[in-house]
């Protein structure tokens, strides 16, 4: 129907409060939208999820969070976006990690929350000794255990070409005093997989998965085309089509590796300092000279093995071996290349997170020629007056106009840019949540 309004919604839940629609006391049972400017921020492997938003700093705002601060501090809060009936990014669900208040001529009472896996996964530092050889596809239940019941939350999910590498390979080592996300990203580093964390928000899950410039991965793991609108689910990957109308500037920067600007006391390459700083961080500066030991791996049809440093573990494979060497070469490159952008969040843009792609089409047509991104961060912003955007971080491998997508996949998303040849085309795809581009708006 013509006229029908679109709105985008901002949900928070807390303690079985609705923040966004509060009843605050009134006798002709007025409700307030006491939670503003909701922001979620989701990092592919670099730091944990983190949430914030303020409460109106007026007398129902603050009753309200002596409230929560009396019976809920130490209870999850959940965000979500997204559109009646369409489509939804969430619920993510943050733990409480601080407040902070400003008196004034502009008073604010802002709350800040992160991800599960911040706390005993991150800061938590174990030392054993392993007796026996494990499969690499078992080592990190195994931390998850040693690190107690503080990690109980979190599970772990190997996909696409990594979960088999994994079955192949064993791991045997000692730590000392190294946390658990530390002590798991140096030992599958070698092999050219990484830990995303972000994820964990959703449901405490955390994917394990070779680089997305890995030749051969995106067969593996293939992603999905978004086509009719999406709700995010971990672990799984989509590729969302950016084209005309949608996004106000794209900014893409090349940076060429041609060595460290540090000179001197220089982090090892295998183990660089990783700095904790505002609760985002996973993984703290760590000093490699007192490691005596760390990750030995052999793969299962023979070899041999032998002591290495943290993050250097030898497979005693020349393929595995191989592998290391290819995944490191392609995440140099990947370093390389990044492009950064804002978006309405439209029906179409919802759920879109790290480790998703981004397909950008050549704007002299008809979908030819495909940009694609992997996306390496995602935050979801509600502004002053209620609407929302979402902020877009993008990395690529510096390979000319090869593509990262699989043909097949790289084929679908051209059948469906050909079909938008106009901006009302265009429009209805973002809007109406699909490529049927010829529907009428009054359908």
């Amino acid at each position: 129907m013509i006229g029908t309004l679109t709105q985008a919604y901002t949900m928070l839940e807390w303690n079985g409060e609705t923040l966004h629609a509060y009843d605050i006391g009134l006798d002709d049972g007025t409700k307030e939208n006491i939670a503003q400017m909701v922001t979620v921020d989701l990092s592919r492997d670099k730091a944990a999820p983190t949430a914030s938003f303020s409460i109106t700093p007026n007398p129902a705002g603050f009753e309200l969070f002596q409230k929560l601060k009396a019976n809920a501090l130490d209870k999850p809060f959940k965000v979500s976006y997204g559109y009646l009936n369409g489509s939804v990014m969430g619920p993510m669900e943050f733990r409480f990690a601080g407040v902070q208040l400003t008196t004034g001529h502009d008073p604010e009472l802002q709350i800040s929350g992160t991800g599960p896996v911040k706390g005993a996964w991150t800061d938590n530092k174990l030392s054993f000794t392993m007796e026996e050889k494990i499969p690499l596809l078992e080592y990190p239940e195994y931390l998850k255990k040693k690190c107690g019941k503080g990690c109980e939350p979190l599970f772990f999910s190997f996909v696409g070409g990594a979960k088999e590498k994994a079955a192949q390979l064993k791991v045997k080592g000692n730590q000392i005093q190294r946390t658990p996300q530390n002590i798991l990203t140096d030992v599958l580093r070698p092999h050219g997989m990484e830990l995303q964390v972000s994820d964990n928000a959703f449901s405490g899950e955390m994917v394990i998965s070779f680089s997305p410039a890995k030749e051969g991965e995106n067969t593996e793991d293939k992603p999905e085309v978004n086509k009719s609108g999406t709700t995010a689910e971990p672990g799984k990957r989509k590729v969302f089509i950016i084209g005309p109308g949608l996004m106000e500037n794209i900014t893409r920067k090349q940076d060429f590796n041609v060595g460290s600007t540090t000179t001197q006391a220089a982090a090892s390459a295998d183990s660089p300092n990783v700095p904790q700083t505002n609760q985002k961080a996973v993984a703290e500066p760590q000093n490699a000279a007192p490691q005596t030991d760390t990750a030995e791996s052999t793969n299962v049809e023979g070899g041999t093995s032998g002591q290495s440093n943290p993050g250097s573990a030898n497979t005693g494979s020349t393929a595995a071996g191989k592998d290391g060497q290819d995944a490191s070469a392609a995440r140099a490159k990947l370093l390389s290349t990044s492009c950064n952008f804002t978006v309405l969040m439209t029906p179409y843009m919802v759920g879109i997170k790290p480790r998703d792609f981004i397909a950008i089409p050549s704007l002299k047509g008809p979908g030819d020629y495909i940009e694609d991104w992997s996306v390496e961060s995602v935050k979801y912003q509600q502004d002053d007056v209620g609407g929302a955007s979402i902020s877009i971080n993008g990395l690529r491998p510096y390979t000319g106009e090869e593509p990262m997508l699989d043909g097949d996949t790289l084929a679908e998303v051209k059948s469906i840019v050909k079909n938008l040849k106009t901006p009302a085309a265009w429009n209805k795809f973002y809007w109406l949540q699909g490529p049927e581009v010829d529907r009428p708006l009054s359908s």
